[in-house]
């Protein structure tokens, strides 16, 4: 039995990227990657870039994204936001953080930055109730690689379902 996959567009800004991929009938199946400079975010499916997207983040990336400064001086967290802005202006339908650590990483403060933990997760929770934003907590790089790509093909296996199921 074959299974149609779809491709993965990584973005070509991502410096590690991960190896999607799939278990299927008992099967581990990678799923096909494209790299190309995606508006938002570091992975989407190819046809699909103005719909979906998934920015991945390290613990220590995400505490500096938050509350780090970039070369200029300027607070990272100002930045993010304009990248939010610039996600919700794409009319992005599902987009979403997922970060390689746990919640029980932050609050042993397994980062560099001297944050105290109730702000990490204060303000990586502030994300969903304003923005729409949701910030997965997936334990480590393998869980948030695999959960990652199950959850685009799952999204794009709904999407192409509705499609036959309109054009029937």
């Amino acid at each position: 039995m074959s299974i149609e996959l779809p491709t993965v567009v990584c973005d070509t800004r991502e410096q590690a990227p991960w190896v999607p991929w799939i278990s299927h009938g008992g099967k581990r199946l990678l799923l096909p990657v494209v790299r190309r400079k995606l508006d938002a975010g570091d992975y989407s499916i190819e046809g699909h870039e103005h719909e979906i997207a998934i920015e991945r983040k390290s613990l220590n990336d995400w505490v500096g994204t938050m509350f780090g400064k970039s070369a200029n001086g300027e607070p990272s967290w100002e930045r993010f936001k304009r990248e939010i802005e610039r996600v919700k202006a794409t009319g992005l339908q599902r987009f979403a953080v997922y970060v390689e650590a746990s919640r029980d990483d932050v609050k042993l403060q397994s980062y560099r930055s001297q944050v105290k933990p109730a702000s990490v997760l204060g303000r990586s929770d502030s994300l969903w109730p304003d923005h729409g934003i949701a910030v997965q907590w997936m334990g480590d790089r393998p869980e948030a690689e695999r959960t990652a790509a199950w959850s685009l093909y799952r999204w794009w296996e709904g999407r192409r379902r509705l499609a036959q199921g309109s054009a029937a």
